[in-house]
């Protein structure tokens, strides 16, 4: 899924800022109304700049009738060796596209799924991404990347871009 081109800066570096941070810790409102987290690994195809966050999942997963109760859902990310933390809101849905795990299957998985991406028990958790927020540690600043329609995202997050794996930098920090 393409972005809308307003966007297109935001997606960049919020997809920028993922391809250092592969695991997420992904946050449901549990059955009980307790918030619970686990970690997760994005499977995204490489080059991904969507509006969706995909995730490996085992349909033995207790956790996954969260979603029934409550469909948002919060992934938080903290990219290898930055002082920065990145929160992406959204909503989750399971799905069973068979067509889609075999696009972005690994053989890292084989131990999780024996079976291949034709395993029964495979799932891939979408988040639709709804609203995305950085907070970099070191410049004591907040900021969304992405958020709904009728805000923008400020200005200065155009200055943002990153020049190594890891590192980030603004012309306003």
């Amino acid at each position: 899924m393409k972005p809308h081109s307003r966007n297109l800066h935001e997606h960049r570096l919020l997809w920028a800022l993922l391809r250092d941070a592969p695991f997420g810790l992904v946050t449901t409102r549990s059955v009980s109304g307790l918030l619970t987290s686990r970690p997760l690994i994005n499977v995204n195809a490489k080059g991904d700049i969507g509006d969706v966050l995909c995730f490996f999942v085992s349909s033995e997963h207790l956790w996954l009738r969260d979603l029934a109760v409550d469909a948002n859902v919060n992934v938080a990310y903290t990219p290898a060796g930055a002082e920065r933390c990145l929160s992406v809101s959204g909503r989750g849905r399971i799905s069973g596209d068979v067509a889609r795990q075999k696009r972005l299957w690994t053989p890292q998985w084989m131990s999780q799924f024996p079976q291949g991406p034709s395993d029964p028990t495979l799932r891939l958790f979408d988040v639709s991404i709804e609203v995305a927020q950085l907070l970099d540690v070191e410049a004591k600043n907040m900021w969304s990347l992405l958020s709904p329609a009728a805000t923008p995202a400020p200005a200065f997050a155009a200055s943002i871009r990153a020049v190594a794996p890891g590192v980030y930098v603004s012309a306003n920090v």
